[in-house]
């Protein structure tokens, strides 16, 4: 009609009606939907609503009249794709995958896979009980030949059933007997760890995937039920640092005098101290001084001769 393909038509009141959260009079669709705006409220108008209304119910759109509110609408839940619940397996596979997709990007169905599963993977959320067991990011570099440890983590986390394992800590060749609870597995830094209780040290630590060696096996071969909980209070993000000054090749203790408002704001972010002046390890100092600077002259950098000589060396830059 006019111009207007029929199909745009549709698409256009299809597109309306799931975009407004109530049901709509047919006076709306013609003041504001292209197709019917350019026809106007008229018989033969009226008559194109019907055909289009019947057009969209065979095509299996749930459109419906609703007597008691005089409008029209599409029933949303009958219509959209429910959100896809994937499995701690699911979503651990979905991420080597697309490493493996990324790595081979030379050809045009590669790229096609890799956007695609890029979509999924930041996404995934494993249903209960393994919900907490999880946090997906962006899949980094190790080898595919780690997708079985990781999906032997995944299931132990989600069974909570105790593992055994070598581990190399870093710098060391030679390999250590572990044995742990695992409570999470966690996407950091481009680098998957596990973060568990360690039996043998008798608290919670943090395990670089990568630097475990051979297998992991189940330390109780047939376990009727959980061997253990997490505590209530357990949170992995606190194992890993939240700000890019945290993470880095150097060390350094910064020592801040910070107004009441400047230390209540730097601990939502860093966790309570103690009274008195505040004390941070500071790995990245360039990241460190972007993030201390929007605090002005709330916040007095002591300590370190080094990082306050930078400080300041790094604020005449930016006044140029």
């Amino acid at each position: 009609m006019r111009g207007i393909p029929k199909q745009d038509r549709l698409l256009n009141l299809l597109n309306f009606l799931l975009a407004v959260p109530r049901p709509v009079a047919i006076g709306e669709v013609f003041e504001q939907v292209d197709g019917y705006r350019q026809e106007g409220r008229s018989e033969t108008g009226d008559r194109l609503f019907s055909r289009d209304r019947r057009d969209l119910k065979a095509l299996g759109v749930p459109l419906e009249f609703v007597p008691g509110e005089g409008g029209y609408r599409v029933r949303r839940e009958a219509y959209l794709l429910r959100p896809v619940q994937l499995t701690g397996e699911d979503a651990v596979t979905l991420s080597f995958l697309l490493e493996h997709a990324r790595a081979r990007a030379g050809s045009e169905g590669s790229r096609l896979l890799a956007s695609a599963l890029a979509k999924a993977v930041p996404r995934a959320t494993p249903p209960h009980p393994s919900a907490r067991a999880y946090r997906f990011g962006r899949p980094g570099k190790e080898s595919p030949g780690a997708a079985r440890v990781l999906l032997d983590l995944a299931d132990a986390c989600a069974a909570r059933r105790g593992v055994r394992f070598a581990y190399a800590r870093d710098g060391q060749r030679q390999a250590t007997a572990r044995e742990c609870e695992p409570y999470a597995l966690v996407r950091f830094a481009e680098a998957w760890y596990l973060v568990g209780r360690d039996r043998a040290r008798k608290e919670v630590r943090t395990f670089r995937v990568g630097r475990i060696r051979g297998a992991v096996r189940p330390v109780r071969r047939a376990a009727d039920g959980p061997e253990y909980e997490p505590p209530a209070e357990f949170d992995p993000g606190t194992f890993f640092p939240t700000h890019r000054w945290q993470f880095g090749p150097l060390d350094e203790e910064a020592t801040l005098d910070p107004d009441d408002l400047a230390r209540w704001r730097i601990e939502q972010e860093t966790g309570p101290h103690a009274p008195g002046r505040l004390r941070l390890r500071v790995r990245d100092p360039q990241a460190f001084y972007r993030w201390l600077a929007p605090f002005g002259t709330r916040v007095r950098l002591a300590g370190s001769a080094p990082l306050r000589e930078g400080y300041l060396a790094f604020l005449e830059g930016v006044r140029g």
